[in-house]
This record gives C-alpha cells, sequence and structure tokens, in this order.
C-alpha cells in the first residue's frame, strides 16, 4: 500500500502531480492500494468566501473553478501554494495512469461546516451522525461537498 495523503494538494504543477503518481505507482507492487487524497475546490470556495469576505470577489470564483492553484504572494492566496480539484476531475486525472479505481469517498462531507453542532452531540446523537456520514461518504452527488476526497486505486 502506499499512502498519498497530501502531496496531491500542494503541488500546484500538473506535471508535478503526475511524477507524484507515477512514483506512487513505481514503489507499488502489482495489486497493491494507492490512497491519494485531495482537496475539493468547491468546499473550499465556500469555506473561504463566508469566512473572510475579501475572497467573496468573481476573480477568486474564477481563479479557483478555472484553474483549482493559489501561490504564496497571490491576490487570491488564503492559505499557502495549493491545488483543488474536483472528484470528477481526479477521477479523469487518475485514470490516465496504470491503475483501477476501486472506492472513492468524501472523507469529511460537511462537518467542518458544523463542528459546533456536532460537538455538542450527546453520545446517541454522535452514533447516528456518524451513521449517517459512513452512508453518505461514497455518495457520488455530494462528493464535491467534503473538504477531502480520498480516492483508492489498485495497480
Amino acid at each position: 500500500m502506499v499512502l498519498c495523503l497530501g502531496p496531491i494538494y500542494h503541488l500546484t504543477n500538473e506535471c508535478d502531480r503526475e511524477k507524484c503518481i507515477k512514483e506512487s505507482l513505481r514503489v507499488l507492487k502489482r495489486g497493491g492500494i494507492l490512497a491519494i487524497s485531495y482537496i475539493n475546490k468547491h468546499f473550499v470556495l465556500n469555506s473561504v468566501m463566508i469566512t473572510d469576505k475579501r475572497f467573496l470577489t468573481k476573480q477568486f470564483v474564477d481563479k479557483l473553478s478555472n484553474t483549482g492553484v493559489i501561490k504564496d504572494g497571490e491576490k487570491e492566496c488564503f492559505w499557502t501554494d495549493a491545488f483543488f480539484t474536483t472528484p470528477l476531475e481526479m477521477e479523469a486525472f487518475i485514470e490516465k495512469f496504470d491503475s483501477q479505481i476501486i472506492d472513492h469517498v468524501g472523507t469529511d462531507g460537511v462537518s467542518p461546516f458544523l463542528k459546533d453542532f456536532v460537538d455538542n452531540m450527546n453520545d446517541e446523537e454522535y452514533s447516528t451522525w456518524l451513521h449517517y456520514s459512513l452512508i453518505s461518504c461514497r455518495e457520488k452527488s455530494i462528493l464535491g461537498m467534503s473538504n477531502h476526497g480520498l480516492l483508492i486505486c489498485r495497480k
């Protein structure tokens, strides 16, 4: 198994992302599992715009929607050099390599927006919330709502 949990969202150049996946697959045995995390651009757009109105601009929306890239020093940079993508874009990217997608999940759903609500749940409520999170994390229609996505592939 190879865990690629973080590099993709800090590689702003597509060639670097390709090298990262190629190297991950190179060291993986045939039949092995590659787990790749990424950050959803649409979660980020919503999250950043509601927490800092300086980013509530068409320029910011267009930049993230079209390129998914921010770089330190740019007006639209709210974090560090980063790359954001969508579940469909990520699947299309991975399909270029010698691997098969075997699972695709949203790892946190909308929970980051509901942290105070979730933190104040009793044990029974939390158990129900967790149950819902586990049954909905693979729902294709809402994958892009999750902050992080996890793509599981087999070489």
